[in-house]
């Protein structure tokens, strides 16, 4: 009567059963089978509950009869609106990822998703193209045709409650700005991340430096600017600590102006972290 998955034990429950890292996911119950799988869902839930290893579960439930029942059991229900979103198309793109790298490989299912939305084939593309960290920071050429994105032909639909076109129907300001959209999600947060950490780590060079009108602000709230005001200031540009402030400080202010960053800056960054061996 039991499905063993991993450590799991799922009811088949009238469907297929899957499983996949911390989640197991029950497929094709309705109200009939919810109701003869109750007391079986609630000592698995009761179970899954008292050991964090396990995770949690999603059942995928075809009929909204389930709802009531699954609510009395502290089961969250998230109604399908027939319309992809943006969580569901990065799911989708995470499959194909291909780059160890855990940034990286964000940041290329990041693209690819802001690239294609909707359309998971697209996504799925994009996805095997996106390869390589040179491959993510190049923007694709754009095949706008002359005609009006037609929503009868399945052109446009919505995304997260917005209009959004497909990949060929955009032009270059729109790819770019799509590529933009994932590059600021995920570089932003990764430059402040590694801004707090160049500070801690250089604690006694900036302690020590001439920070002139910059003395009275916490070290700790320097920003790449300052930073790189400083590593001019005094250190010689064949220092490492320079080059990384640099190209942190140019990064930065692309993502603040809108502005897509390229792979010889972004490969430069890392090079000056300390890796230096190239990345293509």
């Amino acid at each position: 009567m039991f499905r063993r998955i991993g450590r799991r034990e799922v009811p088949r429950g009238g469907g297929d059963t899957q499983a996949e890292g911390r989640a197991a996911f029950a497929n094709g119950i309705d109200a009939v089978s919810a109701a003869r799988w109750e007391t079986t869902l609630r000592a698995y839930l009761a179970g899954c509950g008292a050991r964090s290893r396990f995770g949690s579960m999603l059942i995928l439930g075809t009929s909204p009869d389930c709802q009531p029942l699954f609510r009395q059991m502290g089961i969250g229900c998230h109604t399908w609106v027939k319309v992809i979103g943006f969580t569901d198309a990065m799911l989708w793109a995470l499959r194909d990822r291909k780059i160890e790298d855990p940034m990286l490989g964000r940041l290329a299912a990041e693209t690819a998703v802001c690239l294609a939305g909707w359309e998971l084939d697209e996504v799925s593309r994009q996805m095997q193209r996106l390869h390589s960290a040179k491959a993510i920071f190049e923007i694709p050429a754009s095949c706008k045709s002359q005609n009006r994105p037609s929503w009868v032909q399945g052109e446009v639909d919505y995304f997260d409650g917005v209009a959004f076109k497909r990949l060929a129907s955009c032009g270059s300001d729109e790819i770019t700005l799509r590529m933009w959209r994932a590059q600021v999600t995920v570089l932003f947060g990764w430059l402040e991340t590694l801004r707090s950490e160049f500070v801690q780590k250089h604690e006694g060079w900036l302690g020590k430096v001439d920070r002139g009108d910059l003395r009275t602000i916490p070290l700790p709230e320097l920003v790449w600017g300052d930073l790189g005001r400083l590593a001019r200031r005094s250190l010689p540009t064949s220092d490492r600590r320079r080059r990384l402030a640099e190209c942190a400080r140019m990064m930065r202010n692309a993502l603040a102006h809108r502005e897509v960053v390229d792979f010889e800056t972004f490969n430069r960054l890392r090079q000056s972290l300390g890796d230096t061996s190239p990345r293509s």
